[in-house]
């Protein structure tokens, strides 16, 4: 038999569980900026991850996601750029292109090689963000999270996408890091991991795409 402290305890427990959940359940349900967006073309910008490291060219998770949509999909994505790399070809690879969607993948590169702190990081994303949404097309961020960068960086990811209005994976590692199935190295996805990447993103930009 149960007394009181224990049930109490269960209670307690409980309820962080519940607060957890909802929690997790909010993620993107903020209003979304240019939910109906203006331009053309579909874009992922982003370093290694976007461009397919670890996987050959149509096993890529831009490519795989591109044959779920059935709409073609530029891959613009460079290894090993930070963000500041990022901010210098916006013009050229995402902004002349005529963007509807962008799917922005950058942060990694700046914690690995530690030239970029994580405020300039950020501050770095959020002008990404604004350039883009001025455009007319709508963002989705996706979140790095891998251990070596601290549990800071999701929850950074989640704030900048709720104050500018985007779309957001708080952390693309979240079912892939650890799992040798679904890692090609420590640091890129294999084939399998590539396609999960790749079925979150379909998941949330489905809607957006007609």
């Amino acid at each position: 038999m149960l007394n009181i402290k224990k049930i109490s305890l269960l209670s307690i427990e409980l309820i962080f569980l519940l607060s957890f959940i909802a929690g997790c359940g909010g993620i993107n349900r903020w209003e979304i900026k240019n939910s109906r967006p203006e331009g053309t073309n579909i874009l992922c910008f982003g370093n290694s991850i976007t461009e397919g490291l670890g996987a050959s060219e149509r096993c890529n998770y831009p490519t795989l996601r591109s044959r779920r949509l059935h709409l073609p999909v530029i891959n613009a994505g460079v290894g090993g750029d930070t963000t500041e790399d990022a901010i210098r070809r916006l013009q050229r690879d995402v902004l002349e292109r005529d963007p509807k969607i962008v799917i922005l993948e950058f942060g990694g590169n700046d914690a690995l090689k530690r030239t970029v702190s994580m405020e300039k990081t950020f501050e770095n994303l959020e002008l990404i963000i604004t350039r883009i949404q001025k455009r007319g097309a709508l963002v989705l961020v996706l979140g790095i999270q891998p251990s070596l960068m601290g549990t800071s960086y999701k929850r950074r990811f989640v704030k900048i996408a709720k104050k500018h209005g985007t779309l957001v994976i708080p952390n693309i590692y979240d079912k892939i890091l650890g799992k040798p199935d679904m890692m090609s190295d420590h640091i890129h996805p294999s084939y399998k991991g590539y396609d999960l990447i790749a079925e979150q993103v379909y998941a949330l930009l489905k809607q957006y795409c007609d």
